[in-house]
């Protein structure tokens, strides 16, 4: 009975002893894996402080040590997420590490990568229409070779709102839509998203500047005008993308060859949307022809004034400040104008 009970044992033990022999490699690598998303965290916030003394130094106007932080600070960047795909968190089915590790590329610049790795955590949390947008924001960012992917994750995140009554991530989703359709250079299908966001949220500015945007390649000018007019203050992102948008639109509108109806109101509508991107030799035209068909137009003579004296033509830069204070003397900054460029033209 004893020797039975000991061979017993001898073979339970060995049975124990191989099974942790074949655990001992996982063991090993999930131990491996653990320390290299610590140490990816570590290079992650020697980043941000790299990136907080560089804001530092250029408050006190010390350019070359700012960029030398800011270099450090991408290294650091790169490096975390080297030790995120060296623990393998981009094949992970933690949505919570993936979403760590997604949001990590995004500032590395790695977009593709955060892409698929808010696709693959959205595979796991299947409601969860945010990460859908996410995945959709950064597939975009790609560029054209994952275009297919954007519009599939953006529908999925409309789908997901629309069903829940998520307004903002409706929001969200179809302006997506709309600046893939619009690269795609689909306008009236693009038109159809970027106005869908604009109803389902009256305060979201992209939809808005994206749509003035529209109206200005269309010829459109006064509605466009108007729009921008009505924006309110805006952020820096809001105000790049506005300036990209009024570019946009009036590249298309030029290589159209399109028109608008030759009324003051029309042409001042033009002139405020050129001056808004620098095109103020276009702009000074147009402000002419305003004039032409508006003597009056006190404003038009202001900004005709103004543009002229900025492209260095004096002379009638005060034919329009004078024209301006004939109709409505009190104008204490037009005169103001006028005075100083009297005492400064020969």
């Amino acid at each position: 009975m004893i020797r039975l009970f000991k061979g017993a044992l001898n073979v339970r033990t060995g049975r124990v002893a191989c099974l942790l022999l074949l655990l001992l490699p996982a063991l090993a690598c999930d131990t491996r894996q653990v320390q290299h998303i610590e140490d990816a965290r570590i290079e992650i916030a020697g980043a941000d402080e790299q990136g907080r003394l560089a804001g530092e130094a250029f408050s006190t106007g010390d350019e070359e040590k700012a960029r030398e932080h800011l270099a450090a600070a991408h290294d650091g960047l790169v490096a975390g997420r080297d030790l995120y795909l060296r623990a393998r968190a981009d094949t992970s089915k933690d949505p919570a590490l993936l979403q760590e590790f997604a949001a990590l590329c995004v500032r590395s610049e790695d977009f593709d990568l955060a892409a698929k790795a808010y696709r693959r955590a959205a595979a796991y949390d299947p409601q969860n229409a945010k990460l859908r947008l996410l995945a959709g924001q950064n597939f975009a960012r790609v560029g054209d070779a994952m275009t297919k992917e954007a519009l599939e994750s953006f529908a999925q995140c409309l789908h997901l709102a629309t069903t829940a009554g998520d307004t903002q991530m409706a929001t969200r989703a179809n302006f997506g839509l709309g600046r893939l359709y619009q690269r795609l250079e689909m306008y009236e299908l693009s038109r159809e998203y970027y106005e869908a966001a604009a109803a389902s949220d009256p305060e979201y500015a992209p939809a808005k500047i994206a749509l003035a945007g529209l109206n200005f390649r269309e010829g459109e000018v006064l509605a466009a005008a108007n729009a921008v007019d009505q924006l309110g203050q805006l952020g820096g992102e809001d105000i790049r993308f506005l300036d990209a948008m009024l570019s946009f639109g009036y590249g298309q509108f030029q290589d159209a060859h399109s028109y608008f109806a030759d009324t003051a109101e029309n042409h001042m509508a033009y002139a405020k949307l050129l001056t808004r991107i620098g095109q103020f030799r276009v702009a000074l035209l147009a402000l002419e022809r305003v004039v032409e068909l508006d003597a009056s137009n006190v404003v038009a003579l202001n900004m005709l004034g103004s543009i002229a004296l900025q492209a260095g033509d004096s002379s009638r830069a005060l034919d329009a400040f004078r024209q301006s204070l004939d109709l409505q003397p009190d104008q204490p900054r037009t005169l103001q104008a006028l005075e100083a460029l009297s005492t400064t033209s020969p």
